[in-house]
């Protein structure tokens, strides 16, 4: 029962329960309970997860011009030519992309993925 939640009742015995009648109900009703609660700890996770990738796209779209008008808006993340980060970022964005479409990506981040494929 690793990280599991102090009221999570081992299914092991839920089991040795469920065989007496009177308990049956109760248990299923539990081992629903449950799963349910996997469900929302990995749901918890994923959202976890996205909201770090959404903090990487927002770095990537700040790096591409910064929220100032006297910046200037840029090809590459970093620096005038093609490099490592630019490859990164890139499979990245694809990534990202084929699970979420481009709804994550700001405007300059969409425009520099589109440009970089």
């Amino acid at each position: 029962m690793k990280n599991a939640p102090p009221h999570a009742v081992p299914n092991d015995l839920l089991d040795k329960l469920a065989e007496n009648p009177e308990f049956f109900s109760i248990v299923d009703k539990k081992k629903n309970i449950n799963e349910i609660n996997k469900l929302v700890r990995i749901v918890q996770k994923v959202d976890h997860h996205i909201a770090k990738l959404q903090g990487i796209l927002d770095f990537i779209e700040k790096e591409l011009g910064a929220e100032s008008l006297k910046a200037v808006e840029r090809d590459f993340l970093f620096g005038d030519s093609y490099t490592l980060a630019d490859i990164i970022a890139t499979v990245l964005c694809a990534r990202i992309y084929l699970k979420f479409d481009n709804d994550m990506f700001g405007p300059r981040t969409l425009k520099y993925f589109t440009a970089m494929q």
